[in-house]
């Protein structure tokens, strides 16, 4: 699913199946499952060159049934790319969940699970969110490092990528150039743009900040021209290489 109203409409959609829930609280097949899920899909990435880590949320409004079988769940699941956030919400009491934030594997280092009880926080603004995600970077990048697997180089997406321009022969030449130019117009489009708001903010600057006094804004079409100008020459110069 996308996004959280796709998480709300699968929920829904679970109970349109007759599913009642039940006591008593076992999160364990749930957790087995997502572990062969997280490593499965890190597997395909890197098929491609790319990296991936899952992240399992558990809302449950009990404590778990069986300590003892949890915590072999989650052992079985530590060499997985899989963090896991247990949620506690309602009114009930969750003293018997605090053994997930004292969990400690036992094949040795960090523990990537947490318990959270909702009903602590949510008089505080934004306070769930924070306690539920901070700890997720630092056992993303533990998972990786113990792995010996250095993040991918980064990318910039905003970045024009130019291939290296080989001079052939002379009827090809013509074919290659325009290629070239069309490819610096589809990635400038957005270059050009980012450009025109930030000559727009520096625009607006000038007539309203204290550095702005007795100058004289560009219109809107002389900020575009002026802008196309720069990217033309940028393009003259590429081609007449």
């Amino acid at each position: 699913v996308e996004g959280v109203a796709g998480i709300l409409e699968a929920y829904k959609n679970a109970f349109k199946s007759g599913i009642a829930m039940s006591k008593p609280t076992n999160i364990c097949q749930v957790i087995n499952r997502a572990g062969k899920v997280a490593k499965s899909h890190l597997a395909s990435a890197k098929e491609s060159g790319d990296q991936q880590y899952s992240i399992l949320c558990i809302f449950t409004n009990g404590n778990v049934h069986n300590v003892d079988a949890t915590i072999e769940a989650l052992n079985g699941v530590q060499e997985d790319p899989l963090s896991i956030v247990v949620v506690g919400v309602g009114p009930g009491d969750f003293g018997g969940m605090q053994f997930l934030n004292e969990y400690q594997p036992s094949g040795g280092g960090a523990s990537r699970v947490q318990f959270v009880e909702m009903n602590s926080l949510k008089a505080q603004k934004g306070a769930l969110a924070d306690e539920t995600l901070k700890g997720i970077p630092d056992q993303l990048v533990g998972y990786f490092v113990s792995k010996n697997m250095p993040p991918n180089a980064p990318v910039e997406a905003d970045e024009i990528v130019i291939e290296p321009y080989k001079e052939e022969d002379e009827e090809e030449k013509p074919d290659k150039k325009n290629e070239m130019i069309e490819k610096v117009k589809e990635q400038g489009m957005r270059q050009l743009m980012r450009q025109g708001k930030r000559m727009l903010d520096k625009q607006k600057r000038k007539i309203f900040g204290r550095g702005g006094r007795g100058r004289r804004p560009l219109s809107g079409q002389q900020m575009f021209d002026k802008l196309v100008d720069k990217q033309m020459n940028k393009l003259t110069k590429l081609i007449s290489k």
